[in-house]
């Protein structure tokens, strides 16, 4: 991946230089104020799922402004090189059984390790990478970690790195939650929390009353 250079930064009002309190950040930091405070001490963590489709083909018309636009993505042998894109070779994913396919059916595992690569080299600790069911979606999970540095700033580094190193070898990333519109499962994009308070987790269900 070529080198680019990004930054994280809060909002400040460009006249008082008071901190801009809607900034999605600084909602993540009274979050994490609150979840320390003398009445909750809660640990907590999180690991957001954000799965992504991955095309070679986007196309899109739309005659006028005032008119609904239109617009269809296409796959065509994803992953395949240029010389056996006109060929069938059999390696087909069977409909709605994506999860965890092995090459040479999943064409794209190459491309998601390079994505996965560029992640961990900009300072995101990344568990694994995998093909999702539905065709052709894939998974790169980061490991958990607090709501600001997870579900904030390495989430949007996250989409950054994805999207760039799909265009770099000629592919697009979406993250829309159903792109295509056929019977393919919906996108996941489910966050795991855990909420972890000064004897025990809040989401145990050991005793009657739920402690949230």
């Amino acid at each position: 991946m070529s080198l680019r250079s990004t930054s994280t930064c809060d909002i400040e009002d460009p006249i008082t230089r008071e901190i801009y309190n809607r900034d999605p950040r600084q909602v993540a930091k009274m979050a994490e104020r609150y979840l320390q405070s003398p009445g909750s001490r809660t640990r907590h963590y999180f690991g957001p799922e954000a799965e992504f489709y991955i095309f070679n083909d986007v196309r899109y018309d739309q005659t006028s402004p005032l008119l609904a636009s239109t617009m269809s993505i296409v796959t065509k042998a994803s992953g395949m090189p240029a010389a056996t894109r006109s060929r069938i070779l059999g390696y087909k994913i069977p409909y709605k059984r994506g999860y965890f396919p092995v090459p040479p059916n999943d064409s794209l595992q190459d491309l998601r390790t390079e994505m996965m690569l560029n992640l961990i080299e900009s300072g995101i600790e990344v568990e694994m990478q995998h093909h999702e069911v539905a065709l052709p979606p894939g998974e790169i999970d980061m490991k958990f970690n607090t709501l600001l540095r997870m579900a904030g700033d390495d989430l949007q580094k996250y989409k950054y790195i994805i999207k760039n190193t799909a265009v770099q070898n000629g592919y697009t990333v979406t993250f829309m939650p159903k792109p295509l519109f056929s019977g393919q499962r919906l996108r996941h994009a489910r966050t795991p929390v855990a909420l972890e308070g000064r004897a025990s987790r809040c989401f145990s269900m050991r005793r009657v009353t739920v402690a949230l």
